[in-house]
């Protein structure tokens, strides 16, 4: 059986030992959460729109992951905006999916990257993450206490 490293028990102990001690402590820091989540969106839609830059007939496959950079940077910028809570947790969520979903169509054929569909993939992606983004706070949450709202 794998054992995890000693470092990682010491730190296990470490968190324990400081909840029971400091039960009521607690570290939010959210300026620097929503900083660190800026500047991974950021990235996410500057690689992307670098990726779109790029000759499509060297690496057909870059239409996938600039789509889904795009969605993870636009559907990550709904996160940083919005307070946290569970509406900020299924924005994360979703972003995550996306990206995720299309990062997965690299092993599709070559000839359907070079597609005029796929051509459209990123604008289509923009479009669906903006109006996802905006119609996700007034969609019901499951399991909220709040009357289904985020």
């Amino acid at each position: 059986a794998c054992r995890p490293h000693a470092a990682g028990d010491s730190a296990r102990r470490r968190r324990r030992l400081a909840l029971l001690l400091l039960p009521d402590l607690k570290w939010e820091a959210i300026p620097l959460h929503s900083a660190i989540e800026t500047m991974g969106a950021m990235a996410f839609l500057g690689l992307a729109l670098f990726l779109l830059t790029l000759p499509r007939n060297d690496r057909p496959h870059y239409v996938w992951i600039a789509a889904g950079l795009l969605g993870m940077g636009l559907l990550n910028g709904g996160h940083i905006v919005t307070s946290p809570g569970q509406c900020s947790v299924w924005l994360y969520s979703m972003a995550t999916l996306t990206g995720g979903a299309l990062f997965a169509l690299v092993w599709l054929p070559d000839h359907l990257a070079r597609s005029r569909r796929a051509g459209a993939l990123p604008r289509a992606v923009v479009i669906g993450a903006t109006i996802l983004g905006g119609d996700l706070p007034r969609l019901p949450v499951p399991g909220s206490t709040d009357g289904g709202r985020g």
